[in-house]
């Protein structure tokens, strides 16, 4: 394959992996300014293998881990090597609707038994019936732990439970009014999720900065 694809060929290129990417999907992530590709005198858009393997990370980053845009490119600016970054060449990242045990859960945030109970007791992170966890709970572990160096305890987080909670129905409500029928439809519905995912955190962080700022 040439060194510059179009973007029919990179879709071809990452078909395997991502079967329901669109050329939509590339197009915004363009207009959010995570991809950066060039374009012939014609004026068509043409992707290196640099942007091709951009383009690999985010959207693994998005189905994986489901971060959101914002976190995303802040990884992406903090990162001085793509390929270093790349989930593919870290550790194997847990699927979507995976569930992972306690142990798991403890050796991937790295915190002990007992910040775990405190966790589970003030319901930041909450087990199923068989004691296991969803694989999101491993990054609620370990930004509680990094708070905890700072003086903030779980006891001191329900509050943002009870916030995201309410957000979470934010989010839905908002996703209503999106067609998620057939394949272009779930497309939709993953933009828009994304999308307003990334309104909500910014929304949230602008506001705490606003409330700073006074002090």
């Amino acid at each position: 394959m040439t060194a510059e694809r179009t973007i029919g060929q990179v879709i071809a290129e990452l078909s395997a992996e991502f079967p329901d990417l669109r050329e939509s999907k590339i197009r915004y992530l363009e207009t959010e300014g995570l991809v950066t590709p060039s374009r012939t005198r014609s004026g068509y858009r043409v992707y290196s293998a640099d942007d091709v393997e951009t383009l690999q990370i985010i959207l693994r980053l998005q189905r994986d881990n489901f971060w959101p845009l914002r976190v995303i490119r802040e990884h992406l600016n903090s990162s001085p090597s793509l390929s270093s970054s790349s989930p593919a060449r870290a550790q194997r990242p847990i699927r979507k609707g995976q569930r992972i045990s306690a142990a798991t859960l403890q050796s991937r945030s790295g915190i002990d038994a007992k910040a775990l109970t405190d966790l589970i007791s003030f319901g930041l992170v909450i087990p199923d019936p068989d004691g296991r966890f969803e694989d999101s709970a491993a990054e609620v572990c370990q930004v509680v732990a990094a708070l905890r160096g700072y003086g903030i305890e779980p006891r001191h987080l329900r509050s943002a439970r009870v916030a995201a909670d309410r957000e979470v129905g934010l989010v839905r409500q908002a996703l209503a009014g999106v067609d998620g029928k057939g394949v272009d439809g779930r497309q939709r519905q993953a933009e828009a999720r994304m999308a307003v995912l990334d309104l909500v955190v910014s929304l949230h962080e602008a506001l705490i900065r606003s409330g700073l700022s006074q002090d």
